[in-house]
């Protein structure tokens, strides 16, 4: 079983935070409607264009607000832990191959 990525729950965590803003900004008495609505799609918008994009918006069209709204957020959550984990591992080979080339550098040197 593999570890959860704190980078990708971190990741997650700011989401949720990014969400949770554009939420509180929608409900500012000066908006308008379309302000407003727009604040609402703010969190979803990369796989909402990207749906747009490839043409499947017709397959969603159906579905409630609701279900799509939470349908797009789960992806986007999806997508945000990949890329935090893929990040973090990312890093942790880097560090891991620079710390064994000094290893065997300095070993190197001794002999």
């Amino acid at each position: 079983m593999r570890r959860l990525s704190p980078t990708g729950l971190v990741f997650c965590l700011l989401y949720v935070g990014v969400i949770v803003w554009c939420h509180w900004l929608a409900q500012e008495p000066q908006l308008d409607l379309k302000a407003r609505m727009f604040w609402r799609l703010v969190p979803i918008l990369p796989p909402l264009l990207a749906l747009v994009q490839l043409g499947l918006m017709p397959a969603f069209e159906w579905l409630p607000e609701v279900a799509g709204y939470l349908l797009m957020l789960v992806l986007m959550f999806w997508v945000i832990y990949w890329l935090g984990g893929f990040l973090e591992r990312h890093i942790r080979r880097s560090v891991a191959s620079r710390r064994a080339a000094a290893v065997h550098k300095r070993g190197d040197r001794g002999v």
